[in-house]
């Protein structure tokens, strides 16, 4: 599959993500990409401190390293409690 064409597919849930958990500031700049067919739950705010090193699709959630992948295999992220990836961005 076309790379540009997996993007186009990822965009709604990238944008819905994006918009649903972030303040309209950090959310306009997009830091996080979600692949399409990953689900993706998230109980609590996301919080990125740091506003002026956040970049597009810096957080990519549900893709692989890998150039080749089952289509059917979905990726599944589930936060329930804090937590944090960097001294920047955490969950709570």
């Amino acid at each position: 599959m076309n790379i540009y064409f997996k993007y186009l597919l990822s965009l709604p849930k990238s944008l819905w993500f994006n918009f649903r958990h972030l303040p309209l500031r950090q959310a306009l700049k997009l830091p996080f990409y979600v692949r399409y067919g990953t689900r993706v739950s998230v109980k609590g705010r996301i919080i990125i401190e740091d506003d002026n090193h956040i970049g597009m699709a810096m957080i990519v959630i549900g893709s692989h390293e890998a150039d080749v992948s089952d289509p059917k295999h979905t990726t599944c992220l589930t936060v329930e409690r804090g937590g944090a990836w960097s001294k920047d961005v955490s969950w709570r």
